[in-house]
């Protein structure tokens, strides 16, 4: 259902969005010219939403259309890291449907608009998924996880970044607080 939603047939030649398309097109141009990110461009976000789409046009050819597809399959990798948190966390299958299928309504419009930048968001969902899971399945690896997803949307978007981190840092310290918490609780009542 979600490729179906966000399946565009004419994303490779159809309108752009100026504001979203041609700022990535104007910066990956100057990288591939030489220009150096901080000194020579201005940029809105991290360096990793500039480098990524450049590889990609580098990889597979230095058209719109390829930068097109890298930005839609940021948005289908964000539609999935949404539908599986919430699976995680919503019980209710009518609901956790609704939730994912709502999010794909609200981010995606695929006849004019390109606002949510492909994968700069991508990275902050993987966070929460991996932070959900970490609460779900007490394992600490997920929490390694969601520090990782953290940084790279630091990297690839500030401000999500910084919500994600700050988010991310003070469920953790709560988090640990309540298992201290509980675990002298639960020596109090053995005694």
């Amino acid at each position: 259902l979600i490729f179906t939603i966000a399946y565009e047939p004419n994303f490779a030649h159809g309108y752009f969005m100026y504001l979203e398309i041609s700022h990535y097109l104007s910066v990956i141009h100057s990288i591939f010219h030489g220009k150096i990110l901080y000194k020579d461009i201005y940029f809105l976000f991290g360096p990793l939403s500039y480098y990524a789409p450049a590889l990609a046009m580098l990889l597979f050819g230095k058209t719109l259309a390829v930068l097109k597809g890298f930005l839609l399959s940021g948005w289908i990798l964000s539609y999935l890291a949404i539908y599986f948190t919430a699976r995680l966390v919503i019980k209710n299958r009518f609901f956790m449907y609704l939730a994912s299928f709502l999010a794909v309504i609200e981010m995606h419009s695929p006849f004019w608009c390109t606002f949510w930048g492909g994968f700069r968001y991508t990275f902050g969902y993987f966070s929460i998924m991996a932070l959900v899971l970490f609460i779900k399945k007490r394992k600490i690896f997920f929490s390694w996880f969601s520090g990782l997803f953290a940084s790279l949307c630091f990297l690839s978007s500030w401000d999500q970044g910084l919500i994600c981190f700050f988010s991310t840092a003070l469920f953790l310290i709560y988090y640990s607080r309540c298992v201290t918490s509980k675990e002298k609780t639960s020596k109090k009542v053995v005694t």
